[in-house]
């Protein structure tokens, strides 16, 4: 089990940001475009605990589809998606959400693994830690731009 851990201050009030991440339509807008992403089936409005967000994606040019199941919902506070199908062993991201004095405190914690044992940690080693990296790294750059005023 692989664990990455994110904290990001965002310079809006706590409702604001949560608003943002609880509508699938913005997961588009902090995935990368060379993953392809595309929903197939959503939530019409906002996510709560049991729905579930189908999509596609593209890793290394290969297209999945991936289901996600949202647990653990706390409005305004924190929500995990968990991995009902796709190209992860296992997926759990849970994104906590706190107020501060001057904004928001985002907290992403994912644990993941891979699946075809020793051959899934060499291409985690190669390949996938390295993405994964690279997918935060991206939200995080996309989150500054939709909040100006993001600090880390």
């Amino acid at each position: 089990m692989y664990e990455l851990r994110c904290e990001q201050k965002i310079c809006a009030p706590l409702d604001e940001v949560f608003d943002f991440f609880k509508r699938p339509e913005n997961l588009g807008l902090l995935t990368p475009p060379h993953l392809r992403f595309e929903i197939t089936s959503a939530p019409l409005e906002s996510i709560e605990s049991g729905s579930v967000i189908d999509y596609r994606l593209q890793l290394l040019g290969i297209p999945f589809n991936w289901k996600t199941l949202i647990t653990d919902f706390l409005d305004r506070r924190e929500f995990t998606d968990i991995q009902q199908s796709g190209p992860y062993k296992s997926w759990v991201h849970q994104h906590r959400f706190a107020a501060c004095n001057d904004g928001t405190m985002m907290t992403d914690v994912l644990r993941y693994s891979l699946p075809f044992g020793i051959l899934g940690k060499i291409v985690h080693l190669i390949f996938v830690r390295r993405q994964v990296h690279q997918i935060f790294e991206f939200r995080r750059a996309q989150i500054a731009r939709i909040w100006p005023s993001v600090t880390d």
